[in-house]
């Protein structure tokens, strides 16, 4: 599943303007993002994407001049989560992914399925930033993957079920 055009372009064209602002703001010397690899991107974005990047973003909010609704997004773009996650299979209307403790979550791609994107037999471990769009969860663009095994899954079981018992949840 993806992001309708209109929705994908949207999106695009937001992280694109944040990331040549990222450019000037942090002063990176290559600045034609055109030029960038994935790699130098994720760099980049690492910088804007931090946990104190609300002055960027309302920084940017002003100097792209954007309307309400474009503001409010990119201002739900401060919680972000980026990290590695398990793509984990693909139902019609999203790809389930889950969190290395286990939590599953939805994922919609960008102007691709992940899926498709990945190219690799599912499951895989990926690496990649997700973030609200509107009601769903979608990925920044840049995703990282590695297949992973039958037995992968299961040492990665085993290492829940240790971590749960040696630091048992709390209930109230």
């Amino acid at each position: 599943m993806k992001l309708n055009q209109v929705d994908s372009d949207r999106c695009c064209d937001l992280l694109a303007g944040l990331d040549f602002l990222a450019i000037e703001y942090y002063n990176i010397k290559k600045a034609r993002t055109k030029e960038l690899t994935d790699h130098q991107i994720l760099n980049i974005r690492k910088r804007w994407q931090n946990s104190d990047n609300k002055h960027f973003i309302e920084t940017f909010i002003q100097y792209a001049n954007l309307n309400d609704e474009d503001a409010n997004l990119v201002r739900s773009w401060m919680y972000i989560a980026r990290g590695t996650f398990i793509i984990k299979s693909q139902t019609p209307t999203h790809t389930i992914a889950e969190t290395v403790s286990g939590q599953e979550f939805g994922l919609i791609g960008l102007g691709q399925g992940i899926p498709e994107v990945l190219n690799l037999p599912l499951p895989v471990l990926a690496k990649t930033i997700v973030l609200p769009y509107k009601d769903v969860i979608i990925y920044d663009g840049i995703i990282e993957a590695t297949p992973l095994s039958q037995e992968s899954l299961e040492e990665l079981r085993l290492i829940r079920e240790r971590s749960h018992s040696t630091y048992p949840e709390k209930t109230i």
